[in-house]
């Protein structure tokens, strides 16, 4: 896979990402240096579906290179305390879209947010100390959608949903196991899901209807 090159430009991002990946491998118990494959084995993922999701962060993190680089004026440069909790903020919102795929789904016209994305941006922003403005940018929220959801006060009205596993015959397939794990670890409308796990098994629409 080729990274795009004003990504490797951006040094520090580099190195921050760096640092991310070496905690996230200590938090897992996993060898940075083993194969891809050897690592889903580990724990227990679908390589398809760690390529899909390697497809978003890289795309996320192109939008974030570019950014430009350098800092604003003097009397308008944030304190690198902030640009530090800004990284830290995006970072952490990129972990939760790879971790929970249907987090956020781009449609042509317009973009749907799941109800447990909102409320993991309110929970954090709760904790922001910085300007709106720079809260938006950090999660990659538009500044009008955000200001909706504080609005409409959505930490409080939202509540988790209970996600019922679909019951699996003791002699189902692999690949039916592993549409069921994808299936749990989804959190967008179960109308997406549908063509989400097609593309990353290789399957018809019809087929994981009905599997669901």
């Amino acid at each position: 896979m080729t990274l795009p090159p004003q990504l490797l430009q951006r040094k520090t991002l580099m190195i921050a990402i760096l640092a991310l990946a070496r905690r996230i491998a200590e938090a897992l118990e996993v060898d940075l240096s083993a194969p891809l494959a050897q690592t889903c084995r580990t724990l227990g993922a679908n390589r398809t579906s760690v390529y899909e999701q390697l497809q978003r962060l890289l795309a996320c993190l192109g939008q974030l290179a570019q950014t430009p680089a350098g800092r604003p004026r003097a009397q308008t440069a944030p304190e690198p305390d902030s640009d530090l909790a800004a990284l830290q903020l995006t970072v952490e919102m990129l972990e939760f879209r790879i971790r929970c795929p249907g987090a956020v789904i781009d449609h042509p016209h317009r973009t749907t947010y799941a109800d447990a994305f909102r409320r993991f941006i309110l929970q954090h922003h709760d904790r922001w100390h910085s300007t709106l403005l720079a809260f938006a940018q950090a999660v990659r929220v538009p500044l009008d959608t955000l200001r909706d959801w504080l609005a409409n006060d959505r930490a409080e009205t939202l509540k988790p949903e209970r996600k019922t596993r679909p019951s699996v015959p003791a002699n189902a397939s692999q690949i039916t196991r592993r549409i069921v794990e994808e299936w749990m670890r989804w959190i967008g409308p179960t109308r997406h899901f549908i063509p989400h796990a097609a593309r990353c098994f290789k399957l018809s629409n019809a087929q994981i209807t009905r599997l669901l």
